[in-house]
């Protein structure tokens, strides 16, 4: 949507420092304690997503050029590359080592599952249909891989034109189901190669591609830029919601799936996804065009994590209170 000064970020495995980069092809790695730059690594390439590996000795670079690069964490040097045949949804399962990313074809799509360890291809997945992919998630122990299609027309739904008075949640869900648009939410087996599962949805997320994570009932959530949210579950029945802040920038999901933490301007939510229970925060007003999230993690003390268009990393505790840093 905008050009995002910092646009991804992530947090050590043991949580002492964390990495973040962007527009200006640098990683930035930050000491969680003080929240301090304490070293710049040139990547020459763009960087649009970060992952460490399980034991937090390598870290996986996805760049704007299709490329995922592997730096060792202790040398900061690259130790392997992936540079060819790469397509632009790339997603990950930190806590089970893997990665899945797009393979760039013209015939039918297909997924190869990766070592976060150091790339190697433990499994492709090829699809039986040509279908238009917009969105990729993963479950925790990186053994289901959830995909969401574009929108395409679904005749069957009501095409109408949204009432003025609605406003809020009634809005947005009139607008969905009046829109004559439908995707589709397809789960797969990694393992087997095979589809579990297919539902029709009535949702798309506006705006952007969403986000989506598998949870351990096999639910699947899909988040959105314009704030709303789907949760679908494994019978395919969907329930629909929205968090305090405006828009949603900037998200992501805590490695185990159980948190999401969203921002827009100047304002986000962290909610615990099983129970629906959340936590607003707000930072500090800069001058000019209000500041707004690119990224946003939740590592494992339960801490968020963000970095901002203001080139600011952002901490937020478990009872919303902030802290901030410039990034230089």
């Amino acid at each position: 949507m905008f050009a995002k000064n910092l646009e991804a970020i992530a947090v050590h495995p043991k949580g002492q420092y964390l990495v973040t980069g962007g527009e200006n092809r640098t990683l930035y790695i930050i000491n969680t304690s003080s929240l301090k730059v304490t070293k710049r690594v040139w990547t020459h390439a763009r960087i649009k997503r970060l992952v460490f590996n399980t034991k937090g000795n390598r870290l996986m670079v996805v760049t704007d050029e299709r490329a995922l690069v592997w730096y060792d964490t202790k040398t900061w040097q690259p130790v392997h590359k992936i540079e060819k045949n790469v397509y632009r949804l790339t997603v990950a399962a930190p806590l089970a080592n893997v990665a899945v990313y797009q393979v760039r074809n013209f015939s039918l799509p297909s997924f190869n599952l990766v070592s976060l360890d150091d790339g190697k291809v433990l499994k492709t997945i090829e699809l039986k249909e040509k279908i238009r992919i917009s969105s990729l998630g993963l479950n925790a122990e990186g053994s289901k891989l959830a995909l969401l299609t574009a929108s395409s027309k679904d005749e069957s739904e009501p095409k109408e034109r949204t009432p003025r008075d609605l406003k809020g949640k009634e809005r947005y869900l009139f607008t969905q189901k009046h829109d004559g648009r439908k995707t589709q939410l397809i789960v797969y087996n990694i393992k087997s190669g095979q589809q579990e599962r297919s539902h029709t949805l009535w949702y798309r997320p506006f705006g952007s591609s969403g986000e989506l994570f598998i949870g351990d009932k096999d639910e699947v959530y899909i988040t959105s830029y314009a704030n709303g949210h789907l949760k679908v579950s494994k019978d395919g029945s969907a329930e629909f919601f929205m968090l305090p802040n405006s828009y949603c920038y900037g998200k992501g999901f805590s490695d185990d799936g159980k948190m999401l933490a969203v921002g827009g301007l100047r304002k986000g939510t962290v909610i615990q996804l099983s129970s629906m229970k959340s936590v607003f925060f707000e930072l500090d007003n800069l001058p000019g065009f209000p500041e707004y999230f690119s990224e946003l993690t939740v590592a494992k003390n339960g801490k968020a994590y963000a970095v901002t268009d203001a080139f600011r990393v952002i901490e937020i505790d478990k009872s919303g209170k902030v802290r901030a840093a410039p990034v230089y």
